[in-house]
């Protein structure tokens, strides 16, 4: 005689997940895997108190343009001194020495003013620097300001601000 043969079913170690729909067992699963990595340190997420991204650390305002007292000038005379003046904020937790830059370009985008100066600035804090220039020419032109670590290391701290202005004759 031969043995009776049995078919073995497959145990269920979660019997009652059947009831949920594919999808929900899906999602489960995945955050079930995403807590594993979690707790296993695999993935570190920042702290509250983590610095920001590194243009987001001393990031510029729009720049202002203004006359030597800091007055604001809609329109400046050519040969009238200006100054290109924009807020700069330091969002970090430590002190930052920083260059902030002043580009002037024509309508065809020739530079034609270049200043530069280095500032020191407190955590959590701003500070508004400007830069002079003289501008002989009558025209349209473009104010750009820039915040880099250095001149020589070139790191942007902030993305670029700009604004546009109109020299009269």
């Amino acid at each position: 005689m031969a043995p009776a043969s049995r078919t073995l079913q497959p145990r269920r170690m979660f019997p009652r997940i059947g009831s949920f729909s594919k999808q929900f067992q899906v999602l489960l699963i995945i955050a079930v895997l995403v807590s594993l990595i979690l707790v296993r340190g695999f993935v570190s997420i920042p702290a509250a108190d983590a610095a920001p991204p590194r243009t987001q650390q001393v990031p510029a305002g729009t720049p202002r343009l203004v006359d030597t007292f800091g007055r604001p000038i809609a329109s400046p005379r050519a040969g009238d001194s200006i100054v290109i003046e924009a807020i700069v904020r330091n969002n970090d937790t430590a002190e930052h020495r920083v260059t902030f830059i002043a580009q002037i370009k024509d309508s065809g985008g020739v530079v034609v003013s270049l200043t530069w100066i280095s500032i020191d600035i407190a955590p959590n804090s701003s500070i508004t620097p400007g830069l002079g220039s003289t501008i002989s020419t009558p025209g349209t032109y473009m104010a750009e300001v820039f915040v880099l670590t250095t001149i020589a290391e070139g790191i942007p701290l902030s993305s670029v601000r700009s604004m546009n202005f109109t020299v009269l004759a």
